[in-house]
């Protein structure tokens, strides 16, 4: 059983902040969830209740990889929504390919436009894309000029 959420409704459901991870207050079973919107160590990165089980029995994948800290097994912060393709999140009955934790697996799949990834550009808009400031596609959200830069693979 689980959820997927795609691209659309990402970006149109209410978020606390930028963190996808805050999307899963909206699945049954869900409860604590933490969705901090910084990083700051293996105490503080995102965790989840599901269906009774502890905050830190979740399995974090970006991309199909693991994206969990090794330490306390919290996760790792996703990149923004404006990113993010789908999320595809497993509540329970979920295959043993997964694993070890118990409670839920989160899975987001990044944005499907050919490989392009969306880096945030501050100070200096041409650093990120390798070249010139008027490569890639620049446009601006929330404040924030993202630019999609072809990744090199």
């Amino acid at each position: 059983m689980g959820a997927l959420i795609d691209s659309r409704r990402v970006l149109e459901l209410p978020i606390n902040g930028r963190n996808v991870i805050g999307l899963a207050t909206l699945l049954p079973g869900a409860s604590q969830v933490s969705a901090p919107q910084m990083f700051t160590g293996d105490r503080s990165g995102p965790t989840v209740s599901m269906s009774g089980s502890r905050g830190n029995q979740n399995l974090f994948l970006f991309d199909g990889a693991h994206f969990n800290a090794l330490f306390r097994n919290t996760g790792f912060n996703y990149p923004p929504p404006d990113a993010l393709q789908e999320v595809k999140v497993l509540t329970n009955s979920f295959s043993a390919e997964y694993g070890r934790n118990a409670s839920a697996v989160f899975s987001p799949i990044s944005g499907a436009d050919g490989g392009a990834a969306f880096l945030p550009q501050a100070a200096d808009v041409g650093s990120g894309c390798g070249g010139s400031a008027g490569a890639g596609n620049a446009e601006r959200r929330g404040g924030v000029v993202w630019r999609a830069c072809a990744t090199e693979g």
